[in-house]
């Protein structure tokens, strides 16, 4: 592949993973010397965790949040995130269109080299045969997780198209050559490897149940799968994967639902399926949205307050309530903030003052499970509510009994899902993606601090450029429509 990218990702590989793997690389020198041991593997899976969590932190929730409308941003912040944030970037960026790129691809290098190399490893590990599948079936994950999430930023919606055929990224799915300049794959071409990967991952993983939820399960990979079909519009698969998940995975009691979020490394939730473990790590997101640290960089726009009820737990971690455990200037104050990524003041510990970020839970697959049960072939509206009606009594710590829903037709029931989403899964990097894969225009509020506070679908500013230098290495590389190389 090009030339700037490959050397970036090798150098990541093989010296960047050496601060905190411990690898003894004597006699190992070059990659297939690092994956000739079982050892050598499951270090790469341990780095292969490492580059998700800080693609994860430091990319993908940001990108995603500062391009919806949900969030503003401080003053401190907007030199830095501004251009994202009012859609002003443009491929000479180093912040977002590069980075987002680059440690994207990271992630699928890392994991390519460990399904290439592991074949030959279970030949001669005959004791490890099961961990090794354990760590294929992670790699192959990863992977469909990356490419898909590339896809998404770097691509227009799915259903841009009719048969998904406009330009999405360069599928990677083998280790290429120094030299090799490798053209965009169709948006079709990418969701189909991630379908294939995904699948290849519950081969290897089985799809029973989770052991840990800070490492890809096969039921993650069924839970991903269900996202993927909702993006396609694949109703029917997305309301069998979905199915699958919620048979599996029950939602966490309303009495547990802020500690999901805030209880750190420790907290694994009931519900989860993939959490990334940011244990005595440096989180970006536990700092930006810090209230009392002095240096918040992003918080709720108010108009989000307005999506919920008085007893909806949801909307109360909007706003962060200072207590005797802050620093004493904040006593008795009350602060807008997304409580998501606010750790408890009382968690002291350092190692453990880190956001560990949910890729994946069961709440989810209720709302997808919904919105496929009311746009398939023959709609299900009962059942959509009773997913819906699932979450609301969970949030407002009710009987399902006691929850109502108004609606008459599919499109009544469409609204009330989006709805739902943004008040379930806000800040978790989803709106911006609904918005458009819905074919919606991207409306801000008028206290938003943006300057932009409307975009009309479609609209080329909806997905990221191609930074300049992957332009320039790749000469097989296509930039995206309305930019300017």
């Amino acid at each position: 592949m090009k030339k700037l990218l490959l050397i970036t990702l090798s150098i990541l590989l093989l010296s960047g993973c050496e601060d905190y793997l411990n690898v003894d690389y004597s006699g190992k020198s070059t990659t297939a010397g690092f994956f000739s041991e079982y050892s050598g593997l499951e270090n790469a899976g341990q780095g292969l965790h490492r580059t998700m969590l800080d693609f994860y932190d430091d990319n993908v929730l940001f990108y995603e949040m500062l391009r919806s409308d949900q969030l503003n941003v401080t003053s401190s912040a907007s030199d830095q995130y501004g251009p994202l944030f009012n859609y002003t970037l443009t491929p000479n960026d180093d912040y977002m269109s590069r980075t987002y790129y680059n440690n994207g691809y990271v992630v699928i290098t890392n994991a390519n080299n460990i399904l290439t190399y592991a074949p030959d490893v279970k030949k001669t590990e005959l004791s490890h045969l099961a961990d090794i599948d354990r760590i294929m079936g992670y790699a192959y994950f990863a992977r469909a997780l990356a490419h898909f999430l590339l896809c998404n930023a770097y691509a227009q919606p799915y259903n841009y198209t009719a048969d998904a055929s406009h330009p999405g990224i360069c599928v990677m799915d083998h280790i290429p050559g120094f030299n090799d300049n490798l053209p965009r794959n169709t948006v079709k071409e990418v969701y189909d490897q991630v379908i294939k990967d995904l699948k290849a991952g519950i081969e290897l993983l089985g799809d029973e149940t989770i052991s840990d939820q800070y490492y890809a399960s096969g039921i993650a990979c069924e839970a991903l799968l269900a996202r993927v079909y909702l993006y396609m519009e694949d109703w029917d698969n997305a309301e069998t994967y979905s199915a699958k998940v919620i048979s599996k995975i029950p939602l966490s009691p309303y009495s547990e639902y802020e500690n999901l979020f805030r209880g750190g490394p420790d907290v694994k939730g009931t519900e989860t399926i993939l959490k990334l473990n940011a244990y005595a790590t440096t989180s970006t997101l536990c700092k930006a949205f810090n209230p009392v640290a002095g240096g918040q960089l992003f918080y709720p726009d108010p108009v989000m307050e307005s999506y919920y009820g008085d007893d909806d737990i949801r909307g109360k971690m909007l706003n962060y309530v200072c207590t005797d455990a802050d620093p004493a200037a904040y006593h008795g104050l009350t602060l807008p903030a997304v409580l998501k990524y606010c750790i408890y003041p009382t968690n002291t510990a350092q190692n453990k003052m880190v956001v560990c970020p949910i890729v994946l839970r069961s709440s989810e697959m209720y709302l997808i499970h919904a919105e496929a049960l009311t746009n398939k072939t023959n709609p299900d509206l009962a059942g959509a509510a009773a997913d819906i009606k699932a979450l609301e009594a969970r949030a407002r710590n009710k009987s399902v009994d006691n929850i109502s829903l108004s609606y008459s037709n599919a499109s009544d029931m469409n609204d009330i899902i989006e709805k739902e989403r943004i008040k379930e899964l806000d800040f978790e990097g989803h709106r911006f993606f609904d918005i458009i894969r819905r074919k919606k225009d991207l409306v801000r509020s008028s206290t938003s601090n943006s300057s932009i506070k409307k975009i009309t679908y479609p609209d080329y500013r909806f997905v990221l450029p191609i930074n300049f230098r992957e332009i320039q290495a790749n000469e097989a590389m296509e930039q995206n429509e309305g930019y300017t190389n």
